[in-house]
């Protein structure tokens, strides 16, 4: 199930999103060159540290929370960065829409770099990433996950989830190949991540 972006934030019961009304932020000038994955836990521009585990707890306004004390007063960042989150709730992931996708991510990969400075510990994989600049986050679509990843705790149901209504229809429609490590960037992700998204979902 995916939960659209208007919805996601009447659920959240936010005043910083006017009904009807543009969204400010910087819209794609082509299409998106690719996917993004991160974790609330190890995540480089806003590191979240609870909770470890997704549990049947509705953590979305929690992380609403975070990143509005972390932006307030600045209406270009009204919106969360992430285009998708994903959280699990009865049993199920639900996907909630949670930024338009005609928006670019609001920071660039230097600024990633800069905010996680210090403050997150990074795999060599997202280390050679930040080192590389390629490609631009700020021109991928993002997808959140709850929780920690490096506990590996996700059941195969996310994976697929992940895999169907996210990248097939994202690769699909902006005609880019759903290669992992090229196109796809488990970003500072748990080791097993990747190799779950192939065992269990890729097919």
């Amino acid at each position: 199930m995916i939960i659209p972006f208007n919805q996601v934030y009447l659920e959240l019961d936010t005043s910083l999103v006017p009904n009807n009304q543009p969204i400010p932020g910087n819209r794609f000038r082509s299409k998106p060159i690719g996917i993004v994955i991160e974790d609330t836990v190890n995540n480089l521009a806003l590191p979240i540290p609870l909770p470890v585990v997704d549990s049947d707890k509705f953590n979305l306004p929690m992380i609403y929370k975070q990143y509005s004390l972390l932006h307030s007063g600045d209406s270009s960042l009204s919106v969360m960065p992430w285009h998708y989150i994903i959280e699990y709730l009865n049993r199920d992931y639900i996907i909630y829409n949670t930024r338009p996708l005609d928006l670019t991510y609001p920071y660039t990969t230097q600024e990633v770099i800069e905010l996680s400075k210090d403050r997150i510990k990074l795999n060599d994989f997202t280390r050679q990433i930040l080192a590389d600049g390629t490609p631009e986050l700020k021109n991928m679509i993002h997808v959140l996950i709850i929780g920690d990843s490096t506990r590996d705790v996700y059941t195969k149901q996310l994976y697929r989830k992940l895999v169907d209504f996210i990248i097939g229809p994202i690769s699909r429609i902006n005609l880019f190949p759903a290669t992992i490590l090229t196109n796809i960037i488990p970003l500072n992700l748990g080791p097993r991540f990747l190799n779950n998204i192939l065992n269990n979902a890729i097919r």
